[in-house]
Formats: structure tokens, C-alpha cells, sequence
């Protein structure tokens, strides 16, 4: 279901009719500032007060930029063909009240091939998970909105390999199950296998937990 209309989502913020929304930017596009409408533009807006009038300019420059931001990304998967609209429409939502939009898009064969996410009040996603999702099919449309898992995941821990995401848990819970080398945490985890920088830390770690393992069994 498409998004409602700028001027319709501000008026439900302000809660006014849409009417006054609309004359208001009109004069704001039409190069009046907020004291100039405020003053001498009553009966075009309805009687809006400066107060209303600052927080409609306010909401309309940012929901404006957003529809920048969400056109160019748009744009950008169209032009590769992997875009179609009723994909589009399905993954978009919005609360209006914490001016959040997010937007997930797939390809023709269910894949993510971009994700914009946009608050002004509130926590975005954790990044590292979104972007793990890029080009996969396994999660759902209600959870690459939510931006997580539907099912809760374990703690990663800190990130120990950017390349892959894996984390300092992820590494300790490999030694515990048996590797002893770095080569054996890259074969089951995957860390340390991509450019190798992190190669220094999965050993120090795994010296650590094998460390601990010992002294748990003496």
C-alpha cells in the first residue's frame, strides 16, 4: 500500500486538515518565511500559529529529504532491472509520529539489493545485520522492515572480523568446541579467511579460551 501524501502525514502530526497543510507550503514554496505567514497569512492556513508553522517547516524539509534520499535509492535498483512496483510497495513503512521510514528492496527473485532506514527520534537497525542480509532470501519482508530477526540471535560479541561479522563469542565458543588454530576457527567460523587482518586478534583470543579451558580442567 503506498505511503500517504507529505501534506497528509504532516497534518496527522499537527493534527489539522490537510487543507492548511497544503496552503502553508504552498506559501513556503512559494518564498514566504514562517514570521511573514505567521503575521499576514492567517486566513490562507487556517489560522495556524507560529509554533504549528515552525514544526510544519521543520517536518516538511526533512519528509522532503527523505523522498530524495528513497527516489535516488530507488532509481539507482531500477536501472539495474532488479526493481519492480509491486515489490516496492510491499516493503515500505513509515511511522509518522517518530518520523521514521524504511525500505526494503528486492529483487525478482526475493533477494535484498538495498535498505534505507530513516528516524529522527529512536534507534536505527544494528548495521551489521542488514548488511548481512544483502543479497540472501532468507529472512522475510516483516523482518528486513523490522531490521532483525524475528527469532532473538546470540550475542556476537565485539567484532573481532569486519569482512564476515563474526565476533569474540563466536571465536570462544569455537575454541570450546575444539579448534586449537587460528585455521581452525577460519574453517568454522569463517573469521580470519577474507583479508587476514584480524588473524593477530583470533589468536590472542583463542590463546584466552584455551587458556581458561585448561584451567577449568586442572
Amino acid at each position: 500500500m503506498p505511503l500517504p501524501s507529505i501534506s497528509s502525514r504532516i497534518a496527522q502530526e499537527l493534527s489539522v486538515r490537510e487543507a492548511q497543510v497544503t496552503a502553508t507550503i504552498e506559501l513556503f514554496d512559494g518564498g514566504a518565511t514562517v514570521p511573514f505567514v505567521a503575521r499576514y497569512r492567517k486566513e490562507a492556513t487556517g489560522g495556524l500559529d507560529d509554533t504549528k508553522l515552525r514544526t510544519l517547516d521543520e517536518r516538511l524539509k526533512y519528509l522532503r529529504e527523505m523522498e530524495e534520499r528513497r527516489a535516488a535509492i530507488l532509481k539507482s535498483i531500477d536501472e539495474q532491472g532488479k526493481l519492480t512496483p509491486d515489490v516496492r510497495e510491499q516493503i515500505e513503512a513509515a511511522d509518522l509520529r517518530r518520523g521514521m521510514r524504511r525500505i526494503a528492496v528486492l529483487d525478482g527473485e526475493g533477494a535484498l539489493t538495498a535498505a534505507l532506514f530513516l528516524t529522527r527520534k529512536g534507534q536505527l537497525p544494528p548495521r551489521e545485520w542488514v548488511a548481512g542480509q544483502l543479497g540472501r532470501t532468507a529472512a522475510s519482508g516483516l523482518e528486513l522492515l523490522a531490521g532483525r530477526p524475528a527469532t532473538p540471535q546470540a550475542d556476537r560479541g565485539p567484532i573481532v572480523c569486519v569482512c564476515l561479522g563474526v565476533g569474540a563469542n563466536e571465536i570462544g565458543a569455537a575454541g570450546c568446541a575444539g579448534a586449537v588454530s587460528v585455521a581452525d576457527i577460519g574453517k568454522a567460523t569463517g573469521a580470519g579467511t577474507n583479508c587476514g587482518s584480524c588473524r593477530p586478534a583470533i589468536a590472542r583470543l583463542l590463546e584466552r579460551r584455551l587458556g581458561e579451558i585448561g584451567e577449568a580442567a586442572a
